[in-house]
């Protein structure tokens, strides 16, 4: 349903570290980015802070 797809963050890989670039990418749709080069700790943290703030649906 559209209603699941919407609690899917979506993160984008970018080369750009500049923190303008966050408000920029909220606009077209993006939930936060990942400067390049990352670490694997850093996309961990990234995906953990998105799947801290999902409720459970209750049924």
């Amino acid at each position: 349903s559209d209603a699941k797809k919407s609690q899917i963050p979506i993160l984008a890989l970018t080369a750009t570290s500049l923190e303008e670039i966050k408000e920029e990418l909220g606009k077209i749709g993006f939930d936060d980015y990942v400067p390049k080069p990352f670490t694997p700790d850093l996309l961990y943290e990234k995906i953990s802070k998105f799947e801290r703030k999902r409720k459970p649906a209750s049924d």
